[in-house]
């Protein structure tokens, strides 16, 4: 792994470039706990799913068989509630972009391995063509829902058990289309977004109410010198990803975006996106995560 330590220009997280990391697990999407667990789904979207204990450079697959919904053939994107507390058992999600079922599942970690136990999965489907992605934070468990438009489900934060049904099922909020979500707070997603033909890509911040079930088109935030379409691996791989830095002393939160080139902004406030510079001009940045306790943000991408 070669990286490059550049500061921006205000007083953001360091920002690393990515140019190599030699994995010994083919993935397609990836989610780390604070413990240092990593939640994988499989290259082929297939049933099962891959954990890894970074602590102990341990490597476990884990199938469901029979005890998944016949319609839910395999997984192409993970979520964790990031809410779980370092050494306790944390919450995860994974979504069948076929059938548009979300399932949820325990993962935990002790002596004898990593242990990842089926909760249940919803039993409506859900807008998921031609991308999508999920997230999940604090009882709010979203799906960006493609062309198809945006799903929200609900789920108990202590046993992970997910609502049957979505609150809010496939709404659009005036846009082409969404890949992608991140959770701001659970009453706040950021979604990667088409906007439209003139400006195509950036970010939609939407108010979530689950009393009214509505989503709110709150303010967009465009891209910066976006790949468009480039790169992209159906169903739920688009060069349009977003990760949150919370700075826990001020409650301040900034929403990095990677689409070619990168931005920061507060997603909660309406303000003009700064651009991220310093980096090489061939780099292409096609996905970022935050690790806000250490203050380090993170891009993969092509140079």
């Amino acid at each position: 792994c070669i990286v490059m330590p550049k500061k921006t220009m205000i007083n953001f997280p360091r920002t690393l470039l990515l140019v190599l990391l030699a994995a010994s697990i083919e993935a397609r999407n990836i989610v780390i706990t604070s413990d240092g667990i990593a939640l994988v789904t499989a290259a082929d979207g297939g049933d099962s799913l891959v954990t890894y204990d970074a602590n102990k450079e341990q490597e476990a697959a884990h199938s469901f068989g029979s005890s998944l919904p016949d319609s839910v053939g395999g997984f192409d994107d993970v979520a964790v509630d990031p809410g779980a507390i370092a050494g306790e058992s944390a919450v995860a999600f994974a979504i069948d972009a076929d059938s548009g079922v979300v399932c949820s599942f325990n993962l935990s970690s002790n002596s004898q391995g990593v242990s990842l136990g089926l909760v249940g999965c919803t039993t409506q489907d859900v807008s998921t063509s031609p991308f999508v992605g999920i997230a999940a934070m604090g009882g709010t468990l979203i799906v960006s829902g493609g062309v198809g438009g945006a799903s929200i489900f609900t789920y108990d934060q202590e046993t992970g058990v997910l609502s049957d049904t979505a609150i809010i099922r496939n709404q659009r909020l005036g846009d082409i289309g969404y890949p992608d979500v991140t959770l701001v707070s659970p009453q706040v997603a950021a979604f990667s977004a088409d906007v439209n033909a003139a400006e195509r890509f950036g970010v939609v911040v939407s108010s979530i109410d689950i009393d009214s079930q509505s989503l709110g088109r709150d303010r967009y935030f465009p891209s910066n010198n976006s790949v468009g379409f480039d790169f992209v691996i159906q169903p739920a791989n688009f060069p349009l990803t977003s990760s949150l830095y919370s700075v826990e002393s001020s409650g301040r939160k900034y929403l990095y975006v990677a689409n070619g080139g990168i931005t920061v902004q507060d997603p909660e406030m309406d303000e003009e996106p700064v651009v991220v510079t310093g980096l090489s001009t061939s780099f292409e940045a096609l996905t970022v995560d935050v690790n806000s306790e250490r203050a380090l943000v993170v891009f993969g991408g092509l140079l």
